[in-house]
């Protein structure tokens, strides 16, 4: 945690935290370790967020699983977003399911 911000603490107005605004990452930055655009050694799929994904899961009170103001918890954002290897990690180690709706039943 630097200059005062907490990643489980601190949120913006529609309760989006840390672990939302990581599934919501633009593919440039969730994809930064992609050295090509196209053919053999291009991806997108979001891995180079599980470093950070990782180091989030490690601070005291960072939850996966919680929703913000309507209903998105971070594996909808990262499904939202893209990110097949973030929604997987969700999945796997954190036991999120895809089957919890949001407020709007999706």
């Amino acid at each position: 945690v630097k200059n005062g911000v907490d990643p489980a603490q601190d949120w913006n107005d529609f309760d989006c935290g840390a672990v939302h605004w990581l599934g919501i990452s633009p593919l440039s930055r969730a994809n930064f370790n992609s050295s090509v655009r196209e053919g053999e050694g291009y991806y997108e799929d979001g891995r180079d967020l599980l470093e950070l994904a990782e180091w989030l899961s490690k601070q005291p009170g960072i939850d996966f699983a919680k929703k913000q103001r309507q209903g998105h918890s971070s594996l909808h954002k990262a499904a939202w977003g893209g990110h097949l290897r973030l929604v997987e990690y969700l999945h796997t180690q954190h036991g999120m399911m895809d089957d919890t709706q949001d407020d709007a039943g999706n």
